[in-house]
């Protein structure tokens, strides 16, 4: 088995049991479901944002336990300067600085090597060494 990392987006279907959670299933059969540090971090702040009550926070870090979290490593701050330089080159937008916590996760993904699961296929598409797969592709 090999890993997936979760983008925020389709880690929050799969908590919220939301309809669109139901198109990612069969990617999740044959892998080992991981999330990024930063996805961890965006989940809570969007609980926290909504002035969630401790029981709900507790039971979303239950939820998170469910899964790899991908931990910070001394390379990332590395690749990601290298592919947000690139992509201010290019004009993508994970260059933008409201998108830096993709681009987080698109650099982990590439640093642990593991294809990465969006319900955003289009927004990470052209990132040098990223493999993103959606729900249908």
């Amino acid at each position: 088995m090999s890993y997936l990392i979760l983008d925020t987006d389709v880690a929050s279907y799969l908590y919220g049991n939301r309809p669109e959670a139901g198109k990612y299933e069969h990617r999740l059969r044959h892998a080992v479901p991981a999330l990024t540090f930063t996805s961890v971090a965006e989940l809570h702040y969007g609980a926290r944002r909504n002035e969630w009550s401790e029981r709900r926070i507790t039971a979303l870090d239950d939820y998170l336990r469910r899964f790899l979290v991908l931990p910070f490593d001394a390379d990332l701050p590395r690749l990601w300067a290298r592919l947000r330089a690139h992509a201010a080159r290019t004009g993508h937008p994970l260059a933008h600085r409201e998108n830096s916590n993709d681009l987080w996760i698109a650099a982990c993904a590439i640093h642990y090597e593991a294809p990465l699961l969006t319900g955003n296929v289009r927004h990470f598409l052209d990132v040098p060494g990223l493999e993103v797969l959606g729900a249908d592709g």
